[in-house]
């Protein structure tokens, strides 16, 4: 039988969380101006979207035409074409239903990693998937930078293609024991990637040649930016880092961040979100430095992945494979406590 490491590793580390800190208590708490002559605000909260049952949800996005896709470690792919609130499989084509991860190319394409049969491209005229030539059968994480480039994170290194999936060139990181689960493109040529259990490592040159960083023996699994473009780290258990010098110093998040990130995400207002098991989803209005959790009415804490529909409203997926949409956008600036 063939064994998904990735799979496995994430669902371990998630039922382990989950049986300690997850909490289902439901609360609500109507905004009031204070004013006498204003009317109360209706309360910020969850709701439920409806899909058809699946395994964990590890993977979020939204395209450019603002078709919303989910990941599903154990049923292959979910798609939304109405802001998340319903879902239905997009698996035609697709031979492996352990999906580890999603990206979009310059082109809009969408790409879809598995966890052992490689690779896959959705074909929008067909609404296919075609397995496409690919040197690694085991995929951690996809993603593409600003030139177009996309990268592979495998069982065995560090993958990338140039020419839009047709050829893919094998990175010479031989300090690298385990695999990349987190990318990070920054301005400047300057990218880094989170690991298993060596912290992060980067590159000056868009990702060709790759060095340790004094941040080490951590596992990285959310990275991210504030709008003062500092760096936002999240491991397993050992909480969030920021760093103010493009990751050369780290201090440890604090004041109600909590005890890691398995995603980063940034509106255009500069609220940062984050989502761990256990702890559902966090906000930061302030670039990181104060955090709490926004999770009223939100029935599972278990989130392992959040992003923003076109109506900027926040959708969060958990581990159990349900899905959630907030009925307020995360652009409102004040929520109830």
């Amino acid at each position: 039988m063939r064994q998904r490491f990735a799979i496995f590793f994430f669902l371990a580390v998630l039922l382990a969380i989950f049986s300690l800190k997850m909490s289902c208590s439901v609360r609500e708490n109507p905004l009031d101006s204070g004013n006498g002559n204003m009317p109360v605000e209706p309360t910020f909260s969850w709701q439920e979207s409806t899909k058809p049952p699946s395994g964990p949800v590890n993977i979020l996005l939204k395209n450019k035409s603002d078709i919303l896709y989910a990941a599903s470690s154990t049923h292959g792919i979910l798609r939304s074409v109405d802001n998340g609130i319903s879902w239905e499989f997009s698996n035609e084509g697709l031979t492996d239903s352990a999906v580890t991860s999603l990206c979009l190319d310059s082109s809009n394409a969408l790409w879809a990693g598995t966890a052992d049969s490689g690779l896959f491209q959705y074909n929008s005229d067909s609404k296919t998937w075609v397995r496409v030539n690919f040197p690694e059968t085991r995929i951690w994480i996809l993603a593409t930078d600003p030139s177009g480039n996309i990268f592979a994170g495998t069982s065995t290194g560090f993958v990338r293609s140039a020419d839009g999936g047709q050829t893919w060139f094998s990175l010479p990181i031989h300090f690298l024991k385990n695999g990349i689960i987190s990318v990070l493109f920054l301005s400047g040529n300057m990218y880094l990637a989170g690991t298993f259990s060596q912290g992060i490592i980067k590159s000056s040159d868009g990702g060709i040649n790759w060095s340790p960083t004094p941040l080490t023996a951590l596992t990285v699994t959310g990275l991210g930016t504030t709008m003062l473009e500092d760096i936002l780290a999240g491991t397993i258990n050992q909480g969030g880092l920021i760093s103010k010098d493009n990751g050369n110093t780290w201090e440890q998040l604090g004041n109600g961040f909590g005890s890691g990130s398995y995603h980063f995400l940034i509106n255009s207002a500069g609220y940062i979100y984050s989502c761990y098991p256990g702890e559902g989803v966090l906000r930061s209005d302030n670039n990181g430095i104060n955090w709490r959790q926004i999770n009223f009415n939100l029935s599972e804490r278990s989130i392992i992945a959040i992003t923003m529909d076109a109506e900027k409203h926040l959708i969060a997926a958990a581990s159990s494979g349900r899905i959630f949409r907030t009925n307020f956008s995360s652009l409102r600036q004040h929520l109830p406590d």
